[in-house]
């Protein structure tokens, strides 16, 4: 936890945030000290195997569902226009510079802001990147035909192309968080080999599994459930990386990861749990790779009856206030935290780890409490069967949880969750299915998405501006099928008119103390309404072979973003 405690991510995010009070970016991206000490020189050539344990949903990162291994492979092959670094600093990457007051890219009032591209960046097939690509990667977002999440690229009131190098948007309001607009985990797609593509047709485009960008690689080939080849892009305009290829292995199965990894069939594991740790710190030529990040494994109790996406009919079980906090109370985090990850991570209290992000709320965390818990479901009318399951109006308590395939740390979590929930009258049944199908698309007829659940468990890991708050748990982001309102991030179906307003005026005001303060607010008034089980913090961690140079965990990006700098002894 030093690593923490040096990166300063408290101080460093709230520079972030007071960007519009004209704080500008105070070092290149790249610059901080790697983990495990100074770098070695690498080689030019060679090919690094990684191995990931899902297969990516596609690779176009406009249409991407939010999982992990396909960002990881993404941010090897596209850009952003500004990036955070490992300080939690926004930096320039395809824009110029980031605008601010100070530097004139943003007006007094807010509400105009003006980016500079840099006149460097070519495509990966050698032609020249413009603001031309911005503008149409805006048209694609905002097109009715497309089911990409629309809310925040809707505060752009206007997008005026000035050059080749230069646009301006326009937002009738000011929008503090406009540093989220064309940033990772997205990437911009160009427009010359896209724009003949029918817009309804372009989450479905061969693009999506053979895709180049401006970035360091560009994929080659995906042979589906097997790997994904990326080969170096010559015209990189951070210079050609070092590396030849990137071979990224798909092995969902952990004993074969770890058997690859000690037989050095692979060079490089990704996405390791605590868990996992002491076992690779056995393999000599090894070394573990980590860093407290911004992830969290959650419980998504889903508020509306499956099925029903907009949220207009009730769950018949998880509605219930008090049937959501007895469920937290039967869930003894500590027991995971200690039993299950070795101690090595925290108990999870809301949207944000505290100390590792500005507005993290100051909350308790909760505890284990069966009686307390039963005295909640007897209030609420259900009562104990014959069985031990508690019932209600002839309805079973039974809630069934669904998680990934393929994950035993989640598997041996979601266990002694479902002892607990038995000790309170609760009868949990436990659904697993491929990470892509739990968290894809709408269009992807994703389980969570479309509301097809009870409850949810998976991890998310949250954004450096506060505004994914706003994002997750306001009522307008509840995801329904009406035009821009497919990709919502409120997938609990959860209301409440308070988070409304104070969503509403913490998106809009430029007092960053005003905007904490709301945020925080309403992470209180989730934590009273639980329709979320925070359950513990993660830690980014990696492993990956001595004899690969370059490789740095990071804070809120996964490890291929500096995959330029990467290479061998």
């Amino acid at each position: 936890m030093e690593r923490a405690t040096r990166l300063s991510i408290r101080a460093a995010i709230t520079t972030i945030a007071l960007v519009l009070a004209a704080c500008g970016p105070s070092a290149p991206a790249g610059q901080a000290s790697p983990v495990g000490g100074s770098p070695a020189v690498a080689k030019q050539g060679g090919t690094v195997r990684i191995t990931v344990n899902q297969e990516p949903d596609t690779l176009n990162p406009l249409f991407g569902g939010g999982l992990r291994v396909s960002n990881t492979v993404i941010q090897a092959v596209f850009n952003g226009l500004w990036i955070a670094d490992e300080k939690g600093e926004f930096q320039p990457d395809l824009a110029a510079e980031v605008p601010t007051i100070q530097n004139g890219g943003v007006s007094a009032d807010g509400k105009t802001v003006t980016v500079k591209l840099r006149r460097d960046v070519k495509w990966a097939d050698g032609k020249p990147f413009t603001a031309a690509d911005v503008k149409y990667n805006y048209d694609v977002i905002l097109s009715p035909d497309t089911t990409i999440a629309k809310t925040t690229y809707k505060n752009i009131d206007s997008f005026e192309v000035k050059d080749d190098f230069t646009f301006v948007w326009k937002f009738k309001d000011p929008f503090p968080a406009y540093l989220t607009l064309f940033s990772y985990p997205s990437g911009i797609i160009p427009k010359h080999v896209l724009e003949s593509v029918p817009m309804k047709d372009l989450s479905k485009n061969d693009f999506g599994r053979k895709p180049f960008g401006t970035g360091p690689f560009r994929v080659v080939s995906w042979n589906a459930a097997s790997d994904i080849t990326l080969e170096a892009n010559p015209t990189y305009f951070k210079g050609k990386p070092k590396l030849d290829k990137l071979i990224f292995r798909i092995t969902p199965d952990k004993n074969t990861q770890l058997a690859q990894l000690r037989a050095g069939e692979t060079d490089m594991a990704v996405d390791l749990a605590e868990t996992d740790t002491p076992e690779i710190e056995k393999v000599a030529g090894w070394k573990i790779l980590s860093v407290p990040g911004l992830t969290a494994d959650r419980l998504f109790l889903n508020l509306a009856k499956p099925g029903v996406a907009d949220g207009s009919q009730p769950h018949p079980i998880l509605a219930d206030k008090k049937v959501r906090q007895a469920l937290e109370l039967g869930v003894n985090k500590k027991e995971l935290v200690d039993k299950i990850l070795f101690g090595k991570t925290t108990v999870a209290t809301g949207e944000y780890p505290p100390k590792l992000h500005w507005a993290a709320a100051d909350i308790d965390p909760s505890k284990f409490d069966a009686e307390a818990a039963k005295k909640l479901l007897d209030d609420a009318g259900w009562k104990a069967g014959p069985d031990g399951v508690r019932e209600k109006a002839g309805v079973k308590l039974s809630l069934t949880v669904t998680g990934v395939t393929g994950n035993k740390l989640r598997d041996d979590v979601a266990a002694l969750i479902q002892a607990g929930w038995k000790r309170i009258g609760v009868d949990m049944q436990i659904r697993n299915v491929a990470a892509s199908a739990l968290v894809g698309s709408w269009e992807q007829n994703g389980v969570v998405q479309r509301g097809m659940f009870d409850v949810a468990f998976y991890g998310v890991t949250v954004g450096i501006d506060p505004r994914g708050v706003s994002l997750r748990f306001q009522s307008d982001q509840i995801p329904r099928d009406e035009p821009g309102k497919t990709g919502g991030g409120n997938n609990m179906r959860y209301r409440n008119a308070e988070v409304d307003r104070l969503a509403d005026e913490a998106d809009r005001s430029l007092d960053q103390g005003k905007r904490k303060e709301d945020y925080v607010k309403i992470q209180k008034i989730v934590a009273d309404d639980v329709p979320i089980i925070y359950l513990y913090y993660r830690a980014n961690i990696e492993a990956a072979s001595d004899a690969i140079v370059g490789p740095r965990s990071h804070p809120t990006r996964w490890i291929t973003w500096n995959v330029h700098e990467w290479g061998f002894r």
